[in-house]
């Protein structure tokens, strides 16, 4: 008996020191199935080192400005729009490396996700997709499939302990993980169909008070997990919030 499991082709994608998780699930997977992951794991491969090297001076530079002028490639002005609207929804310009980095990332994977893996979902071969990385994920089902996508949560401090577990079809869970001075919370997971867009409002998250992005949180109905210590977290249900006291699942 074939099982679910059997159906799932997972590889590991190595750029830039970070590894990308590559899943695709096939009715059957045989030599074309095989070969059509192949080529699709060589097409990403090739992006993803592309969207390194041009990215390069922005993670390389001294400040948010120089960050955004990094971004001024045709190409890139999609991600630059990003940071602007991160910029626009803060009241002080907050940028730290590991931010900046995570929003480049997050937005590199939408990319990658939209050219090719996506467009495989037309394929009558094809029922599910999945790029990963760093507790950031884009999926997506094919229309005629019932599967769907069981994502995970995990706490900042002990990456084994899930917090909380998403059933999901087609769209994406961002991750920040954040500790500075005067911010409770440590961690933000936005859901979103967008990756890039989560990916935007968990940055948000980091750069604002707490109290602050709850309000924002509330306007734009977002959904997600706060989590503000090592005992409680808070859930967002489209801009409804719930305390919660952290128990591993």
């Amino acid at each position: 008996m074939t099982t679910l499991e059997s159906k799932f082709m997972t590889r590991i994608v190595n750029v830039a020191g970070t590894p990308f998780t590559i899943k695709m699930g096939v009715v059957t997977p045989d030599d074309q199935a095989h070969a059509l992951f192949d080529q699709t794991l060589s097409n990403i491969r090739h992006f993803l080192r592309h969207v390194n090297k041009i990215t390069t001076p922005a993670l390389n530079a001294n400040n948010p400005i120089e960050t955004r002028q990094a971004l001024t490639k045709q190409e890139l002005v999609p991600l630059q729009h990003q940071f602007m609207f991160v910029d626009n929804a803060t009241p002080t310009a907050f940028m730290t490396d590991t931010i900046t980095h995570t929003m480049i990332q997050q937005w590199a994977m939408q990319q990658a996700y939209l050219k090719y893996l996506a467009p495989l979902l037309s394929h009558n071969q094809v029922f599910a997709v999945a790029i990963e990385a760093d507790g950031n994920v884009q999926v997506g089902t094919a229309a005629d499939t019932a599967f769907t996508w069981t994502l995970g949560i995990t706490s900042p401090r002990h990456q084994q302990a899930m917090l909380a577990v998403y059933s999901l079809r087609n769209g994406a869970l961002a991750t920040q993980r954040f500790d500075r001075a005067n911010q409770t919370i440590t961690q933000a997971t936005i859901m979103s169909r967008d990756l890039a867009e989560a990916g935007a409002w968990a940055a948000i998250a980091a750069a604002t008070s707490e109290s602050e992005f709850l309000r924002i949180a509330v306007i734009q109905r977002l959904s997600g997990l706060l989590v503000s210590s090592e005992q409680e977290s808070q859930s967002l249900e489209r801009g409804i919030v719930q305390q919660h006291q952290l128990v591993a699942v």
